[in-house]
């Protein structure tokens, strides 16, 4: 019996218990069969002192696993997190020492292992990460998986790309979303049952950059007193994902992508 998968894009920040609630409601709506559900929390927990009101909000309404990035991590209350929410999960290419987990069993499915989700990271010079190549293959090797669906994120899109090219020999099937960009990507592709996207897209305002208003990201980045004016409302919210559907052999029998617009606040 094969099984239904909604990943979600990133989350841009904490939302009000009711709009992600909305939002949740809206994409279930679209495919009621989902069982199971993925969101990438990097930008919403990486604000320390609301890291653990956002994941208990998103636990306890409907998401199965959260995978974290960059920004995440390198907070201290992000790593108390990571010990204390199993299905938190940070890159697996961290370095041993890194608190938390860089995978969980999604599932027991098929004759594996099961279906596993997998987070890992490009790396960049200011976050070096352990190779994530390897640490896919020997994350493969352990654990003899149904299916690994893999969350990367990372500025750099051709090790994204790579590591799907690469994962296309392995004998239990690879599931490589990217997640990070801002944007959705329209180059999801599917090869003997293998799902490749780029990037998974957002949850949140469209506006917003690296998850921050324009002015407040203007005025961090470029250190000016005086930001331009204030963007509008939200209006609505975007809401990216893909929903999949996992054969019992671990590979995927039909990926569509997820574009919604739901009233945000302010509204």
């Amino acid at each position: 019996m094969a099984i239904e998968i909604l990943w979600l894009g990133s989350l841009l920040r904490d939302l009000p218990v009711e709009v992600w609630r909305s939002c949740l409601a809206a994409a279930c709506q679209r495919h009621p069969g989902a069982g199971s559900l993925v969101v990438n929390g990097n930008l919403a927990v990486r604000d320390g002192p609301l890291a653990e009101r956002c994941l208990a909000t998103l636990f306890e309404n409907g998401v199965d696993v959260v995978t974290l990035g960059d920004q995440a991590v390198a907070r201290v209350s992000s790593r108390r997190a990571l010990e204390r929410w199993p299905r938190l999960i940070r890159p697996l290419n961290l370095p041993p020492a890194a608190p938390g987990q860089g995978a969980f069993a999604l599932k027991e499915y098929g004759s594996g292992e099961g279906v596993w989700i997998v987070s890992l990271m490009t790396g960049s010079e200011r976050f070096p990460v352990d190779d994530p190549f390897d640490a896919l293959e020997a994350f493969g090797r352990a654990h003899r998986p149904t299916a690994v669906l893999v969350d990367i994120s990372g500025p750099d899109l051709e090790v994204r790309k790579a590591l799907a090219w690469r994962a296309a020999e392995y004998p239990w099937p690879v599931h490589v979303l990217g997640s990070g960009l801002g944007v959705a990507t329209d180059d999801l592709g599917l090869a003997d049952g293998r799902l490749t996207l780029t990037d998974v897209g957002i949850v949140g305002e469209e506006h917003l950059i690296g998850g921050l208003p324009p002015a407040q990201w203007w005025t961090l980045r470029r250190h000016l007193p005086t930001p331009p004016p204030a963007s509008p409302g939200a209006g609505y919210l975007r809401v990216d994902g893909v929903h999949l559907i996992l054969e019992p052999n671990g590979r995927v029998a039909a990926a569509t992508p997820l574009r919604l617009k739901v009233p945000g606040w302010g509204t």
